[in-house]
């Protein structure tokens, strides 16, 4: 797509009829509305509008948010800014500036954003852009900063660059899947008709869906590709496709629901496109577009090769190039659970397909002002949709009349542990229709139930033992809210004969790794420091006992008589450690030990005791 005026983008060498008549447009928006009607059973579906969220922005290409907890959202502009709208904000503030890098106009410069799925924890996220001065992809990663979150450093890796031959047809989209590995929408390289055949050359990455493991470096190469990659190894083709056969899919998403990959493959022509994006399938561009045959390559014209599209619609109308969306699983009852949302770049106009997959009905939603100008969806952490206008607006898709904007409470802002850590749990209030999610900020704070609710709902968390000789403070974020998680600092190190903290052990038996300090130190982590009164005994403990294990650890003879004095604990703490079956049967054994003696005591005291010889008896007797 080139943008011929200011705001408008059709096609590059490919003529776009204008926009039909207003009032012809309407009639068929009112046409698709009354089906829209019959597909939902005869319930007449909620009015549809544009809730204006922000103005002024320079062209704003694509809207997103970080699956953070902070509620935030995120947004692309062309001429390579990010920015960050906080929850209930007007004013976005400038998240990463990477203009000078970024060689932008027509349909190149900052096209896609993704945060990695472990983002609250490692800061890592991937931008798509057009590079100067060639114009080459550049997939890059950048961290936002560890001391202010809502600013990234400008520090680079990139990870991959992949050469453009035309300034057209670029793809842009970058996200991660369920199965937590980035994808990537190739456009086939640009001018038209793909004249270098590269959807279906398996050696060239243009014309493709491709997946990558940026979790796992292979040697200087900063990613790798996962296993399962229908090219990967020996099979020819390269390693990082996922799927062919693409002309030019700006913009895809995965259903949070299901986890399937749409995605919006803009036509030359004749037709667009929605696709389901599967492992090694073939989407027949430049032999098909949509399903027709383009006669570029006639012999190759056997629908049964390739995969359809689920969806597709022609350019009468003043239709020009497909927008992909989201398939819709907010709770505010926007639109019907499940409806696929895509949209027309000339036309401006709105379109869902329900039910999503195969044989579902399109219809037109909303018919907007953005003739022309209409670039991108986008999604919040609670699954309500958005619309990125060139022209500088972003806007919340939205049932007439508005309903108010969900408001999240948390039960506490707070909470402290001990060094021990533990269980903790926090609740979230808000309305029934209110989407929410959870996220820890730190790999030693997880969370392990209520990472994602609707409406009032807990989120429980395990706090790990601090292993440190100072305090530590990470959060929560859920729904926008944030709980600050306090734990104080663990036992010191080891100094005079520590021992981990078994300080006069360690003094008596002379090291710290002698079996007996072990002994004492699992009993200590096992069953006193996951207990208050064992805690407060470990840290009376640390104080009390440093400087006796000074003057134990001088004196032979004090070793000599601590180490007969901890016999007794050893032993204790010895059958404590043993493995249940072993406890279990202790008891029993010593129960029938005790039964066999009491037994034997009484079969001694109750026999006839047998004749012992006197001493006459024991003289020696004459023969008589």
């Amino acid at each position: 797509m080139t943008r011929e005026k200011a705001g408008d983008w059709v096609a590059s060498g490919d003529r776009k009829d204008p926009p039909v008549n207003f009032r012809v447009r309407m009639l068929i928006t009112g046409i698709g509305c009354c089906l829209a009607v019959l597909v939902a059973g005869g319930r007449a579906a909620p009015a549809i509008q544009l809730q204006p969220v922000l103005t002024g922005l320079s062209s704003p290409l694509y809207v997103t948010n970080g699956r953070d907890g902070t509620n935030r959202l995120f947004i692309v502009e062309q001429t390579g800014m990010i920015k960050v709208l906080q929850p209930g904000g007007n004013t976005p503030t400038i998240f990463l500036d990477i203009g000078a890098r970024v060689l932008a106009g027509g349909e190149q410069g900052l096209l896609g954003l993704a945060f990695h799925p472990g983002y609250a924890i490692n800061r890592r996220f991937f931008v798509n852009y057009t590079r100067q001065p060639d114009g080459a992809t550049v997939i890059a990663e950048y961290h936002a900063s560890a001391s202010a979150p809502n600013v990234a450093d400008t520090a680079e890796t990139v990870l991959l660059v992949i050469p453009q031959p035309f300034s057209n047809h670029n793809g842009g989209m970058v996200e991660f899947g369920p199965d937590g590995f980035l994808y990537i929408g190739m456009g086939d390289g640009g001018s038209g008709n793909d004249p270098g055949n590269r959807a279906q050359n398996l050696d060239e990455l243009l014309g493709k869906m491709l997946r990558i493991d940026v979790d796992h470096p292979t040697g200087a190469v900063p990613y790798s590709s996962p296993p399962d990659n229908p090219f990967v190894g020996l099979i020819p083709g390269r390693d990082e496709i996922f799927a062919v056969g693409l002309r030019n899919p700006f913009r895809f998403s995965f259903d949070r629901g299901t986890g399937q990959l749409y995605a919006g493959d803009v036509g030359q022509g004749a037709r667009e496109e929605i696709d389901v994006i599967s492992r090694g399938g073939n989407y027949g561009w430049r032999i098909f577009e949509g399903t027709l045959c383009t006669n570029l390559d006639p012999g190759l014209c056997t629908p049964a090769n390739f995969v359809a599209p689920i969806a597709e619609y022609d350019h009468s109308l003043g239709r020009c190039a497909v927008i992909g969306g989201y398939v819709y699983r907010g709770a505010r009852a926007t639109l019907p659970t499940g409806a696929y949302v895509y949209g027309d770049l000339c036309t401006g106009e709105i379109f869902q397909l329900l039910p999503a997959g195969g044989g579902g009905v399109s219809t037109v939603l909303l018919d907007t002002s953005l003739d022309g100008i209409l670039a991108s969806f986008g999604e919040d952490e609670a699954g309500e949709l958005y619309v990125a206008g060139l022209g500088g607006t972003v806007d919340r898709l939205s049932a007439g009349p508005p309903p108010p904007p969900c408001a999240y409470t948390l039960s506490a802002t707070s909470q402290d542990f001990t060094a021990a850590g533990g269980n903790g749990s926090v609740q979230v209030s808000a309305a029934s229709d209110c989407n929410w999610l959870a996220a820890s900020h730190e790999d030693w704070l997880t969370i392990s139930a209520g990472t994602r609710g609707t409406g009032g709902g807990t989120v429980s968390f395990t706090v790990a033992a601090n292993g440190t000789t100072s305090p530590r403070t990470s959060t929560v974020t859920a729904a926008g809210q944030t709980l600050t998680i306090m734990q104080e600092a663990g036992p010191p190190a080891e100094s005079g004969g520590g021992g981990g903290g078994c300080f006069i052990a360690t003094a008596a038996y002379g090291s710290p790794l002698a079996p007996q300090v072990e002994t004492l130190r699992q009993v200590r982590d096992r069953f006193l420091l996951p207990h208050p009164l064992g805690q407060g005994f470990v840290r009376w403990y640390y104080r009390v006992s440093p400087p006796i294990a000074a003057v134990i650890a001088k004196s032979p003879r004090l070793r000599a008589v601590t180490r007969l004095a901890l016999r007794p604990v050893l032993g204790c703490a010895a059958v404590l450690l043993w493995p249940p079956i072993v406890g279990l049967l202790f008891p029993v054994s010593a129960i029938f030990v005790g039964l066999g003696t009491f037994g034997r005591r009484r079969v001694r005291r109750h026999a006839p005791r047998p004749h012992r010889p006197g001493p006459a008896l024991l003289r020696p007797q004459k023969d008589r």
